[in-house]
């Protein structure tokens, strides 16, 4: 299975880095597909986002992204729908090779179009100083804050920042270069330095990077 399953990711991610899927939901999904276990309720979760997801989610964009990754998935993945720990895996695969493409687009399959690089700030921007804040709303970009692991899943970690509302430093945000699992990174309890890449506030979200602050020793 391992070649067949990795030559399907290789198809899988080549596919969502040309039609420009985001990343970070692919991630998603893989992380509610090794929560659950279960190939066909997967397919019927990516089911209802599509048909419902105007609901809660209130970007169009978004949902766009999970109409493609609900085509690849159904195209490459549906014969592997009995066997969710190889569906697990081969998504697991495709999100680390989107990764990888997206770095390095030459390296992607022939027929795919060149791709820019996604332009993110991964650098850490001119600090923003002052009190600490203790609310999300006081939350903003640039804050460099202390906080603690407090979960890890496949694509990321989420760190207390005592606002209130964990901040996500995703797999890719870790630090420089690839990393293959966030425990080889981070452990749950640990004390970590971390910038303020994004906050949405509408969601609720903040998005935290450890990319360029010096960080302890992993707990």
């Amino acid at each position: 299975m391992a070649v067949t399953g990795l030559a399907t990711a290789q198809q899988m991610a080549q596919e969502w880095v040309r039609s420009e899927t985001d990343l970070n939901e692919v991630a998603k999904t893989l992380g509610y597909l090794t929560a659950q276990k279960d190939g066909r309720e997967f397919f019927a979760f990516l089911t209802i986002v599509v048909n419902e997801g105007r609901v809660v989610i209130r970007s169009g964009k978004t949902l766009d992204y999970y109409r493609e990754i609900r085509r690849v998935c159904e195209k490459y993945l549906k014969p592997y729908q009995d066997k969710p720990a190889e569906m697990a895996q081969i998504l697991g695969w495709a999100v680390r090779l989107m990764r990888y493409y997206k770095v390095e687009p030459a390296l992607a399959a022939p027929k795919a179009p060149p791709l820019k690089p996604k332009l993110e700030e991964a650098r850490l921007p001119t600090p923003i100083t002052g009190p600490k804040p203790t609310r999300i709303q006081e939350v903003r970009r640039g804050m460099v804050l202390q906080g603690r692991v407090v979960r890890i899943q496949p694509y990321g970690a989420f760190v207390d920042i005592g606002v209130g509302r964990d901040g996500l430093v995703h797999i890719s945000e870790l630090r420089e270069g690839y990393v293959r699992d966030v425990t080889e990174v981070l452990a749950v309890g640990q004390e970590v330095t971390v910038w303020v890449k994004e906050v949405d506030m509408a969601k609720g979200r903040i998005g935290l990077s450890m990319k360029g602050v010096e960080q302890g020793s992993k707990a």
